[in-house]
């Protein structure tokens, strides 16, 4: 049975506010540990966890279920995983959230994606359809579509020539056409670049 992005959206965030858990651990050596973070929703009930994979695949959110976790004297217990930075990105994009300490774990996921990110490499070009369900659907500014999707400081004039590329229509009184358009010369986006989905990194602004 076919269902809406928003019911998908809306089960998931019920789901993981009663089942669900955002994990992020600083190393225990800081010089050359690493960070730890997972999103992740448990269940003993398999048809509820094949339910929430179902809704995360539908909303482009890359999962994978781990292998049921038994202990002596309960019920196995099946979990969904979310790893990638990417995914994670997108999971708090779409997914409200109301528990605090899983608001808090989700903040300091984001904070630290932001910090890791190379100077000089942006992440793979944003398909039409991700950009349209921020901007249209989710009425996100382009600052907050730039952040969510990783890109550095000074990105929404990049993510507002993508948007005319896409032939996405812009929404009236909500940006600055006129500047996007004024500073997108600083922006090398040709076809080229868009074909290798390669990201232009911009000039100093």
């Amino acid at each position: 049975m076919e269902h809406s992005l928003d019911f998908y959206t809306g089960w998931i965030s019920g789901f993981f506010d009663g089942e669900g858990n955002a994990s992020f651990r600083s190393p225990k050596n800081r010089k050359h540990g690493s960070f730890k973070y997972e999103v992740a929703m448990s269940n003993t009930d398999l048809h509820l966890i094949e339910m929430c994979q179902n809704a995360l695949n539908a909303l482009g959110i890359g999962n994978r279920c781990s292998a049921p976790y038994k202990t002596q004297g309960h019920k196995p217990i099946y979990r969904v995983n979310i790893s990638k930075q990417a995914d994670i990105r997108k999971f708090i994009a779409l997914i409200p959230v109301f528990s605090p300490h899983k608001v808090a774990a989700l903040q300091s996921m984001l904070q630290y994606f932001d910090r890791s990110s190379h100077k000089h490499k942006c992440p793979s070009l944003p398909s039409p359809e991700l950009l349209t369900e921020l901007y249209i659907e989710k009425q996100l500014t382009l600052e907050e579509i730039a952040k969510i999707l990783g890109y550095g400081q000074g990105a929404r004039y990049y993510i507002a020539g993508i948007l005319d590329r896409y032939h996405i229509p812009r929404r009236a009184n909500s940006e600055n056409r006129r500047l996007a358009w004024k500073h997108r010369s600083r922006f090398l986006v040709t076809r080229d670049t868009l074909l290798k989905d390669d990201i232009v990194i911009p000039r100093s602004l």
